[in-house]
């Protein structure tokens, strides 16, 4: 072969793996690691429903469905994980004991039926949870636009036994462009990010189990327990080996079980609800009767438990699934805890208990009593706002031990989310609260700059809370939220009202109200001389009254928490006056301008009469028009 067909030969060689890596995911991992085990592949039924939601050029609500893709990458790369993959149907029959791996690195082998001798040696249950897409067309035209799709999934791995010994939350993100004309509607190139998305989730899954340290020593196991049985049958089975092979097997009951928590997070809190889903097959040939379930361990939390839980009997073959659930207890100090459980019947052999280890972090302890503006109005007529959105964020809690704590901020937040759903009308399921420790920059960026673009609907309203510490830029008077795991001094992880407006500006929104409660940082770096804080919007698109800001400081002022209200100052006459305190008209409808005026009153004399010093609210800019003073906000009857 000439040198000039070999160098051709290179680069399209290049280029055909150039193409297989863009295929599976620019930063995914796409070799193979062929542990030698058989494990079926579950998925949960939700992955037949996900789907990317969008609006088209036209501002039309548009549904990319994932599943199917989710389910042909995630088996695919999971054909690479091991050596053979099932799915569930597939039926007793001769297996190997050994494979070798085609040259190349192929797949191992992926059955949707066939025949095993014995049941798998793990099962894989696989679950799609976030799925979201960032992406804002304003106007039908010939352009492209960036998209970016972020899709997340949950993973647990059960050995034969049905003990959960690997489980993992994983998020992956992937960013495009799709291209849009001026004759149609139509986004091209959507479902390119999503393959590109669910291709590196795939691969990132995949390589997550394969390298887990307990799934890897099962698989260590298996292939020294295939070496053992092959020696025995090359020397030919007799006597005791004969005996083995024709002795009966007890009847067994099986059961599988599988932790997890409603808020589908790693690090749970007081007051969390976690459940236990169980799976019970009965493998004999005859009825297993009278069977109970029991929850034992540390007694703090399995007393949580309903338990014992009488099943009743289960038929041969059939297999029966309960569900228990209960709610973290208080602990004065992060806990942790045992559970077991344990399943019996009166006539077949009980299967080893199942065990978990639970930890739990603990509220950090408030001085928060009951006060009146905790509770939603009695008889109050909640608007039908359907088209509204609400964010509450409350940070009072940090790492850094420079940040002082600020002790009624998260439960601020807790409260205005609340008001947003029973006075302001906004539905349960668009209004997100963030605090503490939940609301890391990350955590910010992820509900502020992605969830609302695609939470808000054209002509929509916004209404967004915050109470936490801020700092100000000393050469520009920026204003910066500082995020749970922030250094007031570490501007990276700072997230600024600059950043906010802009998010804001890109909306489709009719209006937006941002509801401020920020203390001020004292002795920022540089603090000497500095700027008075910019509040205002920078964007064209915010001008007028299509942002009102409604401010608890109006410059280098102290925002006050306040104990005998329970809540910060500003917040607790936010909170009075949208429940009927500022209702100076007697309507039942606290309008916009009306708080303004109530709240900004009340802080500066309570300020004065409490703490002896100033703290003045203001709204920015003042709602002078009829239009922006009438907004309604709550209504009482």
């Amino acid at each position: 072969m000439s040198r000039l067909a070999i160098a051709f030969l290179l680069i399209a060689t290049l280029f055909a793996c150039e193409r297989v890596s863009n295929l599976f995911g620019r930063s995914g991992d796409s070799g193979g690691y062929y542990l030698p085990l058989t494990v079926e592949l579950r998925f949960d039924p939700s992955v037949n429903e996900a789907a990317l939601a969008y609006n088209d050029a036209c501002g039309q609500p548009k549904r990319l469905a994932i599943g199917d893709r989710f389910v042909a990458a995630a088996t695919r790369e999971m054909g690479l994980a091991f050596e053979h993959v099932v799915t569930p149907g597939t039926e007793p029959g001769p297996r190997e004991n050994s494979r070798s791996r085609p040259a190349g690195g192929g797949a191992g082998d992926i059955t949707g039926s066939g025949r095993l001798s014995s049941p798998p040696d793990g099962v894989l249950t696989l679950d799609l949870g976030l799925n979201e897409i960032d992406l804002f067309i304003p106007r039908r035209t010939a352009k492209g636009y960036p998209a970016t799709v972020t899709v997340g999934a949950s993973m647990v791995y059960y050995d034969a036994e049905g003990n959960a010994i690997y489980t993992k939350n994983l998020k992956t993100t992937a960013k495009g462009t799709v291209e849009t004309n001026d004759q149609d509607c139509q986004v091209k190139g959507v479902d390119v990010v999503a393959a590109e998305a669910v291709g590196i989730l795939s691969q990132g899954l995949k390589k997550h189990v394969a390298t887990a340290v307990k799934v890897r020593e099962q698989a260590a196991k298996s292939k020294k327990d295939r070496s053992t049985s092959a020696a025995s049958s090359s020397l030919g089975g007799t006597g005791q080996a004969t005996v083995a092979a024709t002795a009966t097997v007890p009847s067994v009951l099986t059961f599988r079980a599988m932790l997890s928590s409603a808020q589908k997070k790693d690090r749970l809190e007081v007051g969390d609800a976690l459940s236990i889903a169980v799976e019970i097959t009965n493998t004999g040939a005859t009825i297993a009767r009278g069977m109970v379930l029991r929850v034992a361990g540390s007694p703090n939390l399995a007393a949580q438990f309903h338990s014992p839980v009488e099943l009743g009997d289960l038929q041969s073959n059939e297999t029966m699934r309960r569900e228990l659930t209960a709610t973290i207890p208080s602990a004065e100090t992060p806990a942790q805890a045992e559970l077991l459980l344990s399943l019996e019947a009166a006539n077949a052999a009980s299967p080893d208990q199942k065990r978990f280890l639970i930890e739990w972090a603990t509220v950090p302890t408030r001085s928060v009593k009951a006060v009146e503006v905790d509770a939603i109005p009695d008889g109050a007529a909640r608007f039908e706002r359907k088209k509204a959105v609400g964010v509450a964020i409350g940070i009072g809690a940090f790492r850094s031990a420079s940040v002082g704590r600020l002790q009624f901020a998260a439960h601020d937040a807790e409260i205005m989310g609340r008001y947003f759903q029973g006075l302001a009308g906004i539905p349960p399921s668009r209004i997100k609260i963030l605090t503490d420790e939940h609301a890391l920059k990350d955590d910010l960026v992820e509900v502020i700059e992605e969830w609302l673009p695609n939470a808000v609907e054209a002509g929509g309203e916004v209404f967004i809370f915050i109470a936490a510490r801020a700092v100000i830029s000393p050469s520009s008077g920026a204003v910066s939220v500082i995020p749970h795991e922030a250094e007031p001094d570490s501007p990276v992880r700072l997230y600024s009202l600059r950043r906010l407006h802009d998010a804001l500006a890109r909306l489709p929104m009719q209006r937006a109200v941002l509801m401020l409660d920020l203390t001020l940082m004292p002795g920022t770096p540089g603090s000497a001389g500095q700027k008075e804080p910019s509040w205002g919007p920078a964007q064209a698109e915010l001008k007028g009254d299509k942002l009102v800001q409604i401010l608890g400081v109006s410059g280098h002022q102290e925002a006050h928490q306040y104990d005998e209200g329970g809540h910060g100052l500003f917040t607790y006459y936010l909170l009075k006056g949208l429940r009927g305190g500022a209702d100076r008209d007697d309507n039942g409808v606290v309008a916009l301008g009306e708080l303004c005026g109530y709240v900004r009153e009340e802080v500066l004399k309570t300020a004065k009469e409490k703490f002896q010093n100033a703290q003045e609210p203001r709204c920015l800019p003042a709602p002078a028009s009829k239009k922006a003073s009438a907004v309604p906000l709550t209504r009482l009857r």
